[in-house]
């Protein structure tokens, strides 16, 4: 679980070192070239956040626990009433908890 969450960790501090906006202009640009680039970090962002984020965490997670065949984090497990008290369902809400923060941080950030 400590190498699943320092992991997490990391990927998340990958995205937090990202910016939603293009801040490294030199240049003078018509406000419709501004917004373009704007427009276009954004959806980099986005993509980025929706497609491989998601993706890596998944693979962590993943790796992490392809091994436990019975217990508290067993990935297998069928029943939902198991699944409810167990602590896969607590160390999940963790990682989304983790996101959470992870996104809201960097649009703080970048409004700021």
């Amino acid at each position: 679980v400590v190498k699943a969450l320092q992991d997490i960790r990391v990927k998340c501090n990958d995205v937090l070192a990202m910016s939603l906006f293009d801040t490294r202009i030199k240049r003078k640009l018509v406000l419709d070239e501004f917004k373009s680039k704007q427009e276009s970090n954004i959806t980099q962002m986005l993509y980025h956040l929706k497609g491989a984020w998601i993706e890596d965490l998944l693979k962590v997670i993943k790796n992490n626990f392809s091994m436990v065949g019975k217990g508290w984090f067993n990935m297998q497990e069928t029943s939902k009433i198991t699944y409810d008290f167990g602590k896969l369902k607590r160390f999940l809400t963790v990682v989304r908890l983790m996101m959470q923060d992870t996104v809201l941080s960097v649009v703080r950030r970048c409004f700021y």
